[in-house]
């Protein structure tokens, strides 16, 4: 896949900050169950829990989509917005 844009508009830990990248996406078929436990450790610190427990379940199902960006673009707008109500 060449060329695919990606944009992620907000997460629980960067609000209000805006991402925009092209990359090129690479499927891997192997290793999501490791990059799994990475990702439930790291935002949730821990993979025991009802969504943990159901992704590493299906771990050998799944594909790990890597990307090589070749550029990217940010914003933030959180000191813009702090008085708003989330």
């Amino acid at each position: 896949m060449r060329g695919t844009k990606c944009f992620v508009a907000w997460s629980a830990k960067l609000k209000r900050r805006l991402y925009r990248l092209s990359a090129e996406a690479r499927l891997e078929h192997g290793g999501a169950r490791d990059l799994l436990e990475r990702l439930l450790l790291r935002y949730l610190d821990s993979t025991d829990s009802t969504l943990g427990r159901f992704l590493l379940s299906r771990a050998d199902e799944e594909v790990v989509i890597r990307l090589q960006p070749a550029w990217i673009a940010s914003w933030d707008y959180s000191k813009r917005m702090e008085d708003a109500v989330d």
